[in-house]
């Protein structure tokens, strides 16, 4: 009987024992299981309960490796998606899937967590050999395969795998927007970029990176007022602690540009800086910053601050385009006729491989930029202003919002051939000079009556035709545009009035603007000279 009673007890302490281990086995699974849902959910917070579900599981079973195959995919698919807290979700994925790959067997989610860290770790070519397969019925695996080919710059590649995961999970649809309108804009495509993005705002009218990606797809036409946008969106309360770093640094660095394009020198090289810092490692602000020491005539600065983004050779293509036109300048401004030479020759170098191949830049004013700089080239080379000529043609003819600095380059460069021509032959020249101001007439027209564009042409005079430019930039005064337009304005006439060494109306408009605002720093800095 004692040995009937002692089997009794041990087998009853067995029951419990499997009975136990039987419940938390089923707890695991259901633990796992939920994380494996809150992975494909679609609200904003789905990684996070990924994370959650996954770290319940763990707490049950610290080795599960099907549960840290799904922490370690949830973590590092938050780094790539949110940008967030970017450094600890890394570091804990990589000791997950380390973990993971402890453990025996394998899972899609340990496959995809593998190829996530390989993005991560700037290997998206091995990523995208690891998803390809999986990514034809994974809406997961498809956008993380998006997220491969964007690594790797194959935005046309990248727009199909966003496809392939909005088509297998439409609902889910914010993460594929995104990078599907970060492809398009990589392609140029603006119109597409701009209808991804605001398809995200009509889910999450608060979605800062869908902000950003729309100013970063505006048409020309809207250049003007754009910083102006950005700018109050980085001043939004918290936007710091609740926005992905990288939109923040593209906004600055939009922001920046903008500044620059407007001659703000000071704001923009702040707004470099804040960028860089909000995204260390990004090539765009070097090239900003170095873009500014160029407007102000500071070759060997600029060519200095460059250098980073020209190593390892031959470096970005934006790089070169900066480059050439320090070389360019260079070959403009120098006197010894050695440099002279040799400023040109390299700048025509850099411009040969530039525009060959072709589409090597996507925005259009990158597209703009190159070939006036090619026009710039030729004309310095023996008989080739007709091919100038053309140069700026096809400049202008890449879209009304962009045309009006090729187009004056043209008038610019009718109204030097008739001078030359007019010793010669006068008539020749009077002909040359009714085609430069044909080729104005139409820009001069649209000024008359918008505001925006006056404002814009009168920027772009200024470099060379400072009268034309004063006479622009009132008509842009007098239209009493919105009141961070009309200071624009203000600020830009009183640097036409500079040049054509009218201090007096010069101080005049600055003061006008300053009364306006009163925050502004370089205008405050333009009334200090």
């Amino acid at each position: 009987h004692a040995a009937d009673h002692a089997l009794g007890v041990g087998g009853f302490m067995f029951y419990r024992r499997w009975s136990a281990k039987k419940k938390l086995g089923e707890q695991l699974t259901t633990h796992v299981s939920d994380a494996r849902t809150a992975l494909g959910a679609a609200d904003a917070q789905h990684w996070q309960r990924a994370i959650g579900k996954a770290s319940e599981a763990l707490g049950l079973a610290p080795n599960d490796a099907a549960a840290n195959a799904v922490l370690a995919e949830a973590h590092f698919a938050a780094a790539l998606d949110l940008g967030l807290g970017r450094d600890g979700h890394v570091q804990q994925g990589k000791a997950a899937l380390k973990a993971a790959n402890a453990g025996s067997g394998s899972s899609s989610e340990l496959t995809k967590a593998a190829a996530l860290e390989q993005i991560l770790d700037d290997q998206p070519a091995a990523a995208i050999a690891k998803l390809t397969g999986l990514a034809i019925n994974d809406a997961d695996a498809a956008l993380f395969l998006g997220w491969a080919h964007e690594a790797a710059g194959k935005p046309a590649d990248a727009v199909l795998a966003f496809d392939t995961a909005l088509k297998l999970a439409p609902k889910r649809e914010v993460s594929a927007r995104l990078g599907r309108g970060r492809a398009k804009l990589a392609l140029g495509d603006l119109e597409a970029a701009r209808a991804d993005f605001s398809a995200v705002l009509g889910i999450d009218k608060t979605n800062v990176a869908a902000q950003v990606g729309l100013a970063a797809a505006a048409p020309a036409a809207d250049l003007g007022r754009r910083e102006g946008e950005l700018l109050a969106l980085l001043a939004l309360p918290d936007v710091d602690k609740t926005a992905d770093p990288r939109a923040l640094a593209l906004a600055n660095q939009l922001a920046a540009e903008d500044a620059t394009r407007g001659g703000r020198f000071d704001a923009a090289r702040d707004r470099f800086r804040k960028a860089a810092a909000l995204q260390p490692g990004l090539i765009a602000p070097i090239i900003g910053l170095a873009e500014i020491d160029l407007r102000e005539g500071k070759l060997d600065t600029a060519a200095e601050a460059l250098a980073p983004a020209l190593t390892p050779p031959p470096g970005t293509p934006l790089a070169n385009l900066v480059a050439a036109d320090i070389d360019m300048r260079r070959s403009e401004t120098a006197k010894d006729a050695e440099v002279v030479k040799a400023s040109l020759d390299a700048a025509g170098v850099r411009l040969k491989a530039l525009l060959e191949p072709k589409d090597q830049f996507t925005r259009l004013t990158d597209k703009v930029r190159l070939l006036m700089l090619n026009g710039r080239w030729l004309e310095r080379q023996p008989n080739r202003e007709m091919d100038a000529l053309r140069a700026y043609q096809d400049a202008a003819n890449l879209g009304p919002g962009v045309d009006l600095e090729p187009t004056i380059a043209i008038g610019g460069l009718y109204r030097r051939l008739a001078d030359a021509m007019q010793a010669k032959d006068p008539a020749g020249a009077d002909d040359l000079r009714a085609k430069a101001v044909a080729a104005l007439a139409p820009l001069d027209e649209r000024a008359r009556t918008d505001a925006s564009i006056a404002l814009s042409l009168g920027i772009a005079y200024l470099d060379n035709d400072a009268a034309k430019a004063e006479a622009t930039l009132q008509v842009a005064v007098a239209a009493g545009m919105a009141k961070d337009r009309d200071i624009e304005a203000r600020f830009q006439l009183s640097k036409a009035q500079r040049k054509l060494g009218k201090l007096p109306e010069a101080l005049a408009t600055l003061d006008a603007a300053y009364a306006l605002d009163k925050a502004r720093s370089d205008i405050g800095v333009e009334l200090a000279r």
